[in-house]
Order: structure tokens, then C-alpha cells, then sequence
């Protein structure tokens, strides 16, 4: 099984794909090898950059907390934050004056409540902008269950207060990503309990009967990290962090790392 991440490693800055990356895609298919993208973005925004004829078999959406059948169209995977979940991490985002959404449940995970700690912070602005008609304030009202909750910060948080997120949050998944809009803004995902991409691929290997060693992931940022590291064989493109280029290969984006990877993984079977 073969996995890639979207933004950023697979889908390039103009939104289009590479003609080297979509051959990619369907020399896999020819080997009967099950294609994967595994991404951040919800159901709606995946489905704003693929056409329904996009050559992959399965779509890992929001980090994980999702699974479609592509070509069914079928929901096969849906996981959930319970209620008094979603509370407790309102409460902690709200402590740490934190400008956060909370998006509902799948397969309405497009729309959310949001909350603004009163802070200049343009990625949060925009990415309200981008969904606008889908979003209303919180205003103290409980929210009940989510798919997820996404703080944005301008700027990296300190280390003490990852590890308050991590702690007062468990056993909820929290997950640092780069904004996918800025390039640099911070944001803290924080998604139901084991559910992440390296959960929910491994449970699709599992649903398909193919081993965990047989299987490539691409990734290019913090929140591919734990996909990276259970895939039998994993690489980065070449605009991941540094500590990420040198716990993984590292292939060169700029003529298709999609590309490349495959063909690596495939000489190496």
C-alpha cells in the first residue's frame, strides 16, 4: 500500500499535481498496489483540490478521524471526540487565550464554531474567510461532539505548554502542523483518541490484508511524523523540517518526490 500526504507533498503550491507524480499513481495501480492519500483537510476541502476520477483508492481525511472508499464513495472509518471531551479542550484552549474552531462531527466536519481570543492572527482570520457561510461563533454554547479542534497561533508554542496540551488532553490526540495557508503559522490539531494517519492506515493495511512492512508513506511535516515512522518504508520531501530530513530519506519535490519515492520503494521489493 502506498500512502502520500497532500498539501505540500503531493499537491504543489498552484494546486495542480505533477504529470510524473499522477504516472505514479498509475503505474501502482497497474501493480494492483492499493493508493492512499492521507491528509489534514476534511472530506469538503480534500474534495476542493481532487476530482472524483483522481487516481487513488482510498482518502484518509482529516488526519485520520476519516476513511472513504474513493471510487465508492463509500464512509468506511468515522471516529469521534465524546462531548465531555470536547468541553475539557475548550476550556484548556480558552485558559491558554488560544484562538481555536471546533469542527463537527463527519461528514460535516467543514463546518465549525469558533472562538477568538482577541490577539492580531491572520491565518486564523483566513482560514475563516476560506469557509465562510460553514462557521459560526461559539458564544459559551456547548458544542457536543466534534471530529476535531484546531488552534492556530502566529508563533511556536513553548515546550511547557505542548506538554500541558499532551496531558490535560488525554487521551485525545494533539498534533503540531504548520499552516497549510502561511507556511508558518502554528496550528495544534487535536483529534478523538487513537486516530491519527498512522492508526487509520494501519487499520486499512489490516482491512486489506497487507502487512505493515509492505507498505511506503511520503509525508513533508510534524503532523506525518508518526505515519512516517510505522510505514515499512517512509520518505520526506525536500521542504520537510530538518529533524525530519534526518530521520527519513529525503526526495527531491521539484521534479515529483511522489515520483521518486515510488520508484525507489518499487526497485527495492
Amino acid at each position: 500500500m502506498a500512502i502520500s500526504d497532500l498539501d505540500g507533498t503531493l499537491l504543489q503550491p498552484d494546486g495542480s499535481f505533477r504529470v510524473a507524480d499522477l504516472a505514479a499513481m498509475e503505474l501502482l495501480a497497474a501493480g494492483k498496489i492499493p493508493r492512499v492519500i492521507a491528509t489534514g483537510r476534511s472530506l469538503f476541502s480534500a474534495r476542493r483540490v481532487l476530482e472524483d476520477t483522481f487516481p487513488i483508492d482510498f482518502l484518509v481525511f482529516s488526519a485520520g478521524a476519516g476513511v472513504l472508499d474513493w471510487a465508492g464513495g463509500e464512509l468506511i472509518r468515522r471516529r469521534t471526540i465524546p462531548a465531555r471531551l470536547v468541553e475539557r479542550a475548550v476550556a484548556l484552549l480558552q485558559e491558554l487565550r488560544l484562538d481555536f474552531m471546533v469542527h463537527a462531527p463527519i461528514p460535516d466536519n467543514h463546518r465549525f464554531h469558533w472562538v477568538a481570543a482577541g490577539g492580531g492572527n491572520p491565518d486564523f482570520q483566513r482560514r475563516l474567510e476560506l469557509y465562510t457561510g460553514y462557521t459560526e461563533p461559539l458564544d459559551g454554547n456547548s458544542p457536543g461532539e466534534a471530529c476535531q479542534l484546531i488552534a492556530i497561533s502566529p508563533e511556536n508554542l513553548e515546550a511547557a505548554i505542548w506538554q500541558q496540551l499532551r496531558e490535560q488532553l488525554a487521551p485525545l490526540e494533539v498534533v503540531r502542523a504548520t499552516s497549510p495557508l502561511d507556511d508558518h503559522s502554528v496550528w495544534i490539531e487535536v483529534y478523538p483518541a487513537a486516530s491519527t494517519k498512522a492508526t487509520a492506515c494501519a487499520w486499512l493495511a489490516d482491512r486489506l490484508g497487507i502487512p505493515h512492512g509492505d507498505t511506503l508513506a511520503l509525508g513533508n511535516d510534524y503532523n506525518d511524523l508518526a505515519l512516517l515512522r510505522w510505514a515499512g518504508r517512509s520518505y520526506v520531501v525536500g521542504n520537510a523540517p530538518a529533524e525530519l530530513q534526518r530521520e527519513f530519506q529525503v526526495v527531491d519535490n521539484s521534479g515529483g518526490g511522489w515520483s521518486e519515492a515510488v520508484k525507489q520503494w518499487l526497485e527495492l521489493a
